[in-house]
């Protein structure tokens, strides 16, 4: 009988997530299939899981406390956690969560080489990553320090977890202190100061598709940690638990690899008034890049707006700054949405 998956989340929040484990299952694709699911609640998400006769899903935010709360029974971290991001029916048909971020995190520590006992740690942020986050940290013996906006917040993880917090006004002395700085805050969040880090820092980003700490980690000389390795060692217990197969990991690492190669630059090319200044900065915030029109662009070289800059100079200037402009944009190492002129 074929096994039925699916990923669950706020349909709103839903468009903008990644799909955070594998949709197709090429050595079993006769007995396995994925399915996106949005629902408006939690208890929607797990009356669909029921109905549907569902094998096991994938909780994206911000149902992860909600679901674990409704499960027949939890795995020791997610009751520490109270989060999930996995759910798998048994056989006795009881339904059984379990938080695999903290898979996750360890295993990407250890393919870096990163020996986490003893280590203080700086954990950025109190949300579901941040959580687990701080539990995989000090579970393996480092010692652990959160920081988040919500002060309430970082003190009940802390509290719950038995290791320390603070506010972010605070890491701007508390970093210098520390080992490790884990960043979990969303993307395009910049808390942290390129003259806070030593080349005896680890910074560990989770936000693997747009990181802002990256170049700051290698102006410092530091040890940098990408988040995209979380993405694979989350997804290697989730396999197992929803397929009952162990995975061909040296295929998932290929997989990831190739699904996260260096990006090239989107240009919106088309004639004037079609939409493209409409569309690219909706297609930026999608894929988390910045974005640039190529008409500004040339206005702020320029000093002048296009119809004075053509008016006074010819459209063979303008032409020419606008290849200039271009050029620079697709120089650029950070991957961008461009809209191009008409």
């Amino acid at each position: 009988m074929k096994k039925l998956f699916a990923i669950t989340g706020n349909p709103v929040l839903q468009s903008q997530s990644p799909v955070l484990f594998s949709a197709a299952y090429p050595s079993r694709a006769d007995e396995f299939a994925y399915v996106r699911m949005a629902a408006q609640s939690a208890a929607e998400a797990m009356q669909l899981f029921a109905e549907l006769g569902m094998s096991a899903m994938n909780v994206t935010a911000p149902f992860k406390g909600a679901v674990a709360q409704l499960a027949d029974e939890c795995a020791p971290e997610v009751q520490a956690l109270k989060a999930t991001n996995a759910v798998v029916r048994g056989e006795d048909g009881k339904t059984r969560c379990y938080n695999t971020d903290v898979a996750g995190v360890l295993g990407c520590l250890r393919d870096s080489g990163v020996a986490l006992p003893g280590k203080r740690c700086l954990v950025l942020g109190a949300g579901g990553a941040g959580s687990a986050a701080a539990y995989a940290l000090s579970t393996a013996g480092a010692d652990v320090l959160v920081a988040n906006r919500t002060i309430e917040k970082a003190q009940r993880l802390a509290d719950n977890l038995g290791c320390r917090w603070c506010s972010l006004a605070d890491i701007a002395e508390l970093a210098p202190q520390v080992d490790m700085i884990v960043n979990t805050l969303y993307a395009q969040v910049d808390v942290v100061e390129t003259a806070w880090l030593s080349p005896r820092h680890i910074v560990f980003d989770a936000i693997y598709h747009a990181s802002l700490l990256r170049e700051k980690a290698r102006q410092a000389g530091c040890t940098f940690v990408d988040g995209e390795g979380w993405l694979l060692h989350q997804g290697l217990p989730a396999y197992r638990l929803f397929t009952g197969i162990e995975p061909e990991e040296a295929s998932m690492r290929r997989m990831r690899r190739a699904s996260f190669a260096p990006s090239l630059h989107v240009s919106l090319v088309g004639f004037m008034g079609v939409g493209k200044s409409t569309v690219a900065p909706l297609l930026a915030a999608l894929l988390e890049r910045p974005v640039a029109d190529t008409d500004a662009e040339v206005e702020r070289r320029c000093g002048l707006p296009v119809p004075r800059l053509i008016a006074e100079k010819g459209e063979a200037y303008f032409r020419e700054q606008e290849r200039t402009v271009v050029e620079a944009l697709l120089g650029s190492p950070t991957p961008s949405v461009i809209a191009c002129g008409g």
